[in-house]
């Protein structure tokens, strides 16, 4: 389970998102964790890389899916576009 949280300024607290958490497990995809941030080679989207397994006693493999900014929120919120079981076109 993946959550977000943000620092308002440098020596104050530090508050939980009330989007969290951005990415979960489902009945398909069990833990998924470990991730990381990166922009798609090809479309320049944010993607969130990560892992999970597919069933419990499987070895994790390594997931990508994209993350959807709303930055009409504020502060601006993110989800991941995830987790998904399917092949997904290149990012």
């Amino acid at each position: 389970m993946f959550g977000v949280r943000r620092r308002l300024l440098a020596n104050r607290a530090i508050h939980q998102s009330p989007q969290n958490p951005i990415l979960k497990g489902t009945s398909t995809v069990i833990g998924p964790g470990g991730g990381s941030v990166t922009k798609g080679p090809i479309s320049g989207d944010d993607q969130m890389i990560y892992q999970g397994r597919a069933d419990y006693g499987l070895p994790r493999t390594l997931r990508i899916d994209r993350l959807v900014w709303d930055g009409t929120a504020t502060p601006a919120t993110v989800l991941v576009n995830g987790p998904t079981i399917t092949a997904e076109p290149l990012p």
